[in-house]
């Protein structure tokens, strides 16, 4: 759920930067300066501007460590304490979180 939550928030930062580029700072194709400014805004919906562990790319990605440490425990011990034994479920989370990340880098 921190996940879409994280991707929603992003698009949505995504989208306003874009209207707030064309309608309130009204920058044009030609303004370099100001089409880069905004380019930077774009950059930090997808990472913390302070460099923490927060931002969609961040999240996706411990998300992904977190999802393979549960298809280890599910291989090592039969079940882990997300998924139970149910390992196909997990692997197609691990590769929605991949699609995702690869999608948002």
């Amino acid at each position: 759920m921190k996940i879409e939550i994280e991707l929603d928030l992003s698009e949505a930062t995504k989208s306003w930067n874009k209207f707030k580029r064309k309608v309130i700072d009204q920058i044009h194709k030609d303004d370099i300066l100001g089409n880069t400014k905004a380019t930077l805004e774009d950059f930090f919906a997808y990472y913390d501007k302070n460099n923490s562990s927060k931002g969609l790319i961040p999240s996706l990605t411990d998300q992904i460590y977190s999802t393979m440490d549960q298809i280890n425990q599910i291989n090592s011990g039969g079940t882990s304490t997300v998924y139970g034994d149910n390992k196909a479920q997990a692997l197609q989370d691990l590769n929605k979180y991949t699609q995702d990340l690869m999608t948002s880098l």
